[in-house]
């Protein structure tokens, strides 16, 4: 996702492509010392491999279908659908069941600095 994020104030539809979602491309939307946003499209029967992260995870299924594999089993999520993941490496993966579109927040796991009086 080699992406130029948005610029602050930049706006950009989230909306439904429609047919044209199979033209669309992920985006690295927003990065900061504590958040990072993504907009994620998987053409049908696509994956992302098993993956974790150290932060908190939230997605929210903007077009399509997915099924989300996690630990304790699968889930699908349809559009309109939002979950989250707990932080701490929680390996997950996905599968397009359907051309899909994603948005993916993740709270990255900022180092705490002691400071010195």
């Amino acid at each position: 996702m080699a992406s130029k994020h948005l610029s602050a104030g930049q706006v950009t539809s989230l909306l439904p492509a429609g047919d044209r979602l199979v033209e669309e491309r992920s985006a690295a939307l927003f990065k900061g010392a504590d958040l990072e946003v993504m907009r994620i499209v998987l053409r049908k029967d696509h994956s992302l491999s098993e993956h974790q992260v150290a932060g908190k995870i939230t997605i929210q299924c903007l077009q399509g279908s997915i099924e989300l594999f996690v630990q304790e089993g699968a889930t699908r999520m349809d559009q309109g659908d939002f979950l989250h993941l707990r932080g701490g490496g929680e390996r997950h993966s996905v599968r397009a069941i359907e051309h899909s579109s994603l948005l993916v927040t993740i709270c990255l796991v900022a180092k705490v600095m002691a400071i010195k009086p």
